[in-house]
């Protein structure tokens, strides 16, 4: 097939996400950049950015930095200002992570809750640089990261300077999506663990009969690629059947479960209804983001086609 196919694009990326899946992780680099040889599409740079930035390694994660900027391509109504990029772009260009040194710099958020939480420790490496960090989150989570700022900075001096913003304002000198954090301030994959997350438990739990989040199910997952949701009493039984086994005896058991959905009104009331989990349960959303950054201990539930369960 390859033979037949040295001239079509789509035959080369479709290729790289087989072997990328059977986790032939270099060949899938070579035939990604076959297909963009032949054709230089932002979808192609966008999945090759994914690959090179789980690699592990400090030159792909690098390369897949630059890649990843192509997904802007698909984001012009969510980007805030295509001029603004580039004109964050072009500076960068010039003078490199120097170029923002005591500005006012807006960070804005162009991609999914999930996204912003996990992309949110790149907030402190900013914040070193700049005078000033505007951010304005999702308006669902302003809330979450207003009272997330106030908080730390009572003991600590990392977000000082960042104001989180309702809306978006009028005056800065640069702009740059939160997602774009890792390439415009030069963070090296060593750096990404080193990193404080504006997200913090208030507490650890200390609950003598603990208590296990379950997350099973979202809308926006119904018409997805990938079905990430779960039926609860799937999960019930498997937990329970789990428990039984690692007992290995008899036991008399009462499962209470409490449905926290119909307190939740934004995403501060989800990180406050998280306080008290002892471990949490998700499928593959933000919530999963949000539950690791409060330092939860996390399980990820994959439901393409029932595969596997990772533990992080």
């Amino acid at each position: 097939m390859q033979e037949f196919n040295q001239h079509n694009a789509q035959f080369w990326q479709n290729y790289a996400k087989v072997l990328e899946f059977n986790s032939n992780y270099q060949n899938a680099y070579h035939a990604y950049q076959k297909a963009l040889s032949l054709h230089s599409h932002a979808t192609y740079k966008f999945d090759l950015a994914y690959l090179l930035m789980r690699m592990g390694t400090e030159d792909n994660f690098e390369e897949g930095k630059k890649f990843y900027e192509s997904r802007l391509f698909y984001a012009h109504n969510e980007t805030f200002s295509a001029y603004h990029y580039n004109k964050t772009m072009q500076i960068f260009n010039k003078n490199g992570i120097d170029a923002f040194k005591n500005k006012e710099i807006l960070i804005f958020c162009e991609q999914g809750f999930g996204d912003t939480i996990m992309y949110s420790r790149c907030l402190e490496k900013i914040c070193q640089i700049a005078q000033k960090v505007l951010f304005a989150p999702q308006s669902a989570m302003y809330e979450m990261f207003k009272n997330q700022i106030k908080f730390l900075n009572q003991s600590e001096k990392n977000f000082r300077n960042l104001k989180v913003l309702k809306t978006l304002p009028k005056k800065f000198d640069y702009a740059m999506p939160i997602c774009s954090l890792p390439f415009f301030m030069d963070i090296k994959l060593t750096e990404i663990s080193q990193l404080k997350t504006p997200i913090k438990a208030y507490k650890k739990p200390q609950n003598k009969i603990k208590k296990i989040g379950i997350f099973w199910f979202t809308p926006n997952a119904i018409d997805s690629e990938t079905t990430r949701n779960f039926e609860l009493n799937f999960l019930l039984d498997a937990l329970l059947r789990l428990f039984l086994f690692k007992c290995k005896v008899i036991i008399h058991y009462q499962i209470n479960i409490e449905n926290r959905a119909k307190k939740i009104k934004n995403w501060n009331d989800t990180l406050n209804n998280l306080n008290d989990i002892d471990c949490m349960i998700t499928i593959d959303n933000a919530i999963a983001h949000l539950s690791l950054a409060l330092e939860i201990p996390t399980i990820v539930l994959l439901n393409q086609d029932l595969i596997g369960v990772v533990k992080i």
